[in-house]
């Protein structure tokens, strides 16, 4: 009878377990909390402000399904990131080159590196970024966490922190 109740009980646990957090939601950036991303190569080919410190308060909506999460960001094209764990070939923002992103929930995160040129130009070296997306026990805080690894700045780590609307 106790290897029943103790069965019955590790049952139950396993769907709660076996789910990950869910993003969705209308989040606005914590200006102070969060810390400018250093990528001017990028920025220089874009008409957008930079991430980080360079703008204001930015709000961007996350809609999650198990397969995908879609970003939409209005200093940033709407990015539709395939949940899967695979490769996936696209355009860079830029337009002018291919990325590959790779993205996948790992527990209760979100990990989505990014491969592009870093020059923005074909024939480029390769800059990996490397984003942890997690949300506090709660569910408000949401926090970004990008390793960027370039021939000048083999890793820098910079941190976006956005509060749920």
């Amino acid at each position: 009878m106790k290897k029943f109740i103790v069965a019955a009980l590790v049952a139950s646990a396993l769907p709660t377990l076996a789910m990950a957090a869910d993003f969705s939601g209308t989040y606005t950036r914590d200006a102070k909390a969060s810390t400018p991303a250093s990528y001017p190569v990028y920025w220089i080919t874009r008409d957008a402000p930079a991430p980080g410190g360079f703008g204001g308060q930015t709000q961007i909506v996350l809609k999650q399904t198990p397969a995908a999460l879609q970003i939409t960001d209005p200093a940033r094209a709407i990015r539709n990131i395939p949940l899967d764990g695979k490769p996936h070939v696209g355009k860079h923002e830029t337009g002018l080159v291919d990325q590959t992103v790779t993205a996948a929930v790992q527990g209760d995160t979100i990990v989505v590196t990014t491969v592009a040129p870093y020059s923005g130009l074909p024939g480029s070296v390769l800059t990996p970024v490397k984003a942890t997306w997690s949300l506090s026990p709660d569910g408000k805080t949401l926090t970004v966490t990008s390793v960027t690894s370039t021939p000048a700045l083999p890793a820098e780590t910079s941190k976006q922190v956005y509060t749920k609307q």
